[in-house]
C-alpha cells in the first residue's frame, strides 16, 4: 500500500481527489489530508508516506514553497494544478508527476504505476541497507529507515529505534556512524548522530536542539551547526 497524503486549500478538490485517489486504486492509502499548506508539513513529517499529492497554486504558501521548507523528505510528489504553464517550474523538484485537474483517471494510473515501480526499486535497496550490531542478549539486524538517533554512552552506543525501543551496543558511536548512510544520518554533536528525514523541527533555544518526530531533543555543537543547516535548507 501506497501511504499517501493530499494537500489542495480548496476543500471540494481534496474531497474530489481523495475519493479518485480510493476509488480507482486498490494501492492508495490516503492516511491524511490538508487544505492548509503549514498544516500539511506537519503531517508529512509526522506521518512519513510514501506519496504526496500537492497542489500548487495555494495561498500563504504554494506548492513550492512547501517543499523548499521540508528540511528532508523522501516521498514521491505528484503536483496537482489547473494551469500547464507550471510544468517548466516543478522540473527542479524532479517530481514523479505533475496532473492537471480534472484529474484523467487513465493518466492517474499512469502514475500510480510510475510511483509503485519506483517505490519497489527504493524498498529493495532499503533492505539492503541494514546494520548489525551485538547487545549483552543478542545480534540484531536493524534496518536504517527504522533507526532515530544515535549517542554515545562511554565506550557504548544507545541506538534509539522509531518505535521508541533503545538498544545498548558494545561500539563507539563513531563506529556505528561509519556503519550507516552519510546522506541520510547527520553528526548534530559530538555524541549524537540523527537520521536527517525524522527531525521534525530545529529549536534555537541552548543554542540549537533538534527535535525528532517522536518528540526527543538532541543539542546541537556550535561547530556543526551551519553544516546542519546546509543540509536541511535553513537560512
Amino acid at each position: 500500500m501506497l501511504r499517501t497524503i493530499v494537500i489542495d486549500d480548496e476543500a471540494k478538490s481534496l474531497e474530489t481527489i481523495t475519493a479518485v485517489l480510493e476509488y480507482y486504486s486498490e494501492d492508495i492509502d490516503v492516511i491524511g489530508t490538508s487544505t492548509n499548506p503549514v498544516a500539511g508539513i506537519s503531517i508529512m513529517q509526522d506521518l512519513q508516506p510514501d506519496l504526496v499529492f500537492l497542489d500548487i497554486e495555494m495561498p500563504e504558501m504554494d506548492g513550492f514553497e512547501l517543499l523548499n521548507n521540508l528540511p528532508v523528505y523522501n516521498f514521491d510528489v505528484v503536483f496537482l494544478t489547473a494551469h500547464k504553464h507550471y510544468a517548466y517550474q516543478s522540473i527542479k523538484y524532479t517530481p514523479t508527476d505533475y496532473l492537471l485537474k480534472p484529474l484523467d483517471v487513465a493518466k492517474l494510473n499512469e502514475t500510480l504505476e510510475r510511483v509503485k515501480k519506483r517505490r519497489r526499486k527504493l524498498g529493495n535497496y532499503q533492505q539492503q541497507r541494514r546494520i548489525t550490531v551485538a547487545t549483552s542478549e543478542s545480534f540484531e539486524i536493524i534496518m536504517e529507515s527504522d533507526i532515530l538517533a544515535c549517542s554515545a554512552k562511554a565506550n557504548y552506543t544507545s541506538i534509539h529505534l522509531i518505535n521508541g525501543e533503545n538498544l545498548l551496543v558494545s561500539k563507539p558511536l563513531k563506529e556505528i556512524e561509519s556503519m550507516l548512510s552519510p546522506n541520510r544520518f547527520f553528526r548534530v554533536h559530538y555524541s549524537h548522530v540523527v537520521q536527517l528525514c525524522s527531525i521534525r523541527r530545529v529549536l534555537r533555544k541552548d543554542g540549537g536542539i533538534v527535535e525528532m518526530v517522536d518528540g526527543r531533543h538532541f543539542p546541537i555543537a556550535k561547530r556543526r551547526k551551519d553544516a546542519l543547516f546546509q543540509r536541511l535548507k535553513l537560512s
